[in-house]
This record gives structure tokens, sequence and C-alpha cells, in this order.
């Protein structure tokens, strides 16, 4: 079997963006499980309020949820991207996960279905990218 330029080419395209998701991946597992192992106290919070902020200039603005809990008595308020904190509306209670020695350090549990949907994402992505190869390069598999 002769195996020619494009064929070559699309193989390591392929391989070159499969490595480059694995790297991601595996980091955003670590920075994860870094969190959980740190951030043991689990608190109850609230989506205080949806806020349109610029992030800098020839930014339009970009919604935030401001979110808010109470450790010891002190009072917490934070903002998040509305991606980082998905499917939650304003007033929706919310577990927040913190470090009981810092509870500045802290995370959001995200819902299982967009963990699912990224996954799903993933794998489509990467077949679509196989199809893509196979049609512009004429790819015999």
């Amino acid at each position: 079997m002769k195996i020619d330029t494009n064929t070559i080419i699309g193989i390591i395209l392929l391989s070159i963006t499969s490595l480059i998701m694995f790297y991601v991946s595996f980091r955003l597992y670590k920075k994860a499980k870094i969190l959980k192992q740190r951030c043991t106290l689990c608190v109850q919070g609230v989506v205080a309020e949806i806020v349109n902020e610029d992030d800098g200039p020839g930014e339009g603005p970009k919604p935030y949820r401001v979110y808010e809990y109470t450790v010891d008595g002190k009072l917490y308020r934070k903002k998040a991207k509305l991606s980082r904190i998905p499917n939650y509306d304003l007033g929706d209670e919310i577990d927040v996960f913190c470090d009981p020695k810092d509870p500045d350090f802290y995370y959001i549990e995200r819902r299982s279905d967009f963990q699912k949907s990224m996954v799903s994402l993933t794998i489509a992505l990467l077949a679509l990218a196989g199809i893509v190869m196979y049609i512009v390069f004429n790819v015999q598999i």
C-alpha cells in the first residue's frame, strides 16, 4: 500500500489535535483533583445576581453570575462567567466547596449533564476532524 503526502499530513494533523486535546483534558483533570483535595468544606451558596460587565477595551459586556456563601459567619461574594457555573439561575441555591483554612479558595461543582455534553462534544469533534480529513485529503483508511 502506497502512502501519499496527503495521508501523512492528515495523520499528523489528527495526531497533533488528539495530543492537544489529551493535554488540555489532563491539565483540567489535575486542576479539578487539586481543588477537590483542598476544598473539603461544603457550604450552601446562592446566585445573588446576574450582571453584565466589560472585560476590557474593545470587548462587549459579558454576563457574570454573582454568588454568595457564608463561612464562620463571614459572607463571601464571588463572581464567575456564566459558562463557569452552567445552568444556574438567579436565586438558585448551589453547593460551594471551599478550603476550610482559606474560604476564598473555592469551586462550584458543575452539573453532570454539562460534563457529559463536553465529553460528547470532544468525541464528535474528533470524528468530524477524521471525516473532514477523509473528504479533503481523500485519505483511504
